[in-house]
């Protein structure tokens, strides 16, 4: 009789364990299941991302062209009218144009551009190609996309490439006031 215990009990006991392993067994499955679901919902295909990419593009260009670049949204009240002024900073007189002894009828003009804070990248890139500074805005938000771009006023002189303009728009900034002087004394 003691051993009929024994073996009821040893029963009981291989049935319960078997029964405890196929939960821990459902569980894990569960558990690596919703894993491996997480990641397939936020990845994308490359295709996805492609169309993403030129939606975006689209919408910051109707937006671009819906409003004019110095008409940026901004929570701050408007900059007077002497800051919002990035036109070339000197200009040519026609004596100079004529003149070929004179060493700086073939200096290019020197445009003064404000950055304003906070402009994102597609803003700058409409400021700047609105100055005649970049040709392609599409290509300089590319190039810019991952760097920081510094507020305040910068020189530009020439004709300069993106990376050049870029280099430019992620230094110091000219001093506010003589920038202001300058633009003041070439009559922008």
């Amino acid at each position: 009789m003691n051993k009929r215990i024994f073996l009821f009990g040893l029963g009981i006991g291989i049935i319960l364990g078997a029964g405890l392993l196929q939960l821990m067994l459902i569980g894990e499955k569960q558990a690596d299941a919703l894993n491996d679901a997480e990641p397939a919902a936020r990845t994308y295909t490359q295709a996805e991302l492609d169309k993403a990419v030129s939606d975006e593009r689209g919408r910051i260009e109707a937006e671009r062209n819906a409003q004019p670049a110095s008409a940026v949204k901004s929570d701050k009240p408007a900059q007077p009218a002497d800051e919002q002024v990035s036109e070339p900073a000197v200009k040519t007189d026609t004596k100079h144009e004529t003149s070929e002894r004179d060493p700086d009828a073939s200096k290019p003009s020197r445009i003064i551009v404000r950055i304003p804070p906070n402009a994102s990248v597609a803003e700058t890139a409409a400021l700047l190609s609105d100055r005649g500074v970049i040709p392609d805005t599409k290509a300089f938000i590319d190039l810019m996309r991952k760097k920081t771009i510094r507020a305040g006023y910068f020189a530009f002189q020439g004709k300069l490439t993106l990376k050049q303009v870029g280099g430019i728009i992620t230094s110091q900034p000219l001093d506010p006031e003589k920038a202001k002087n300058e633009m003041a004394a070439s009559g922008g």
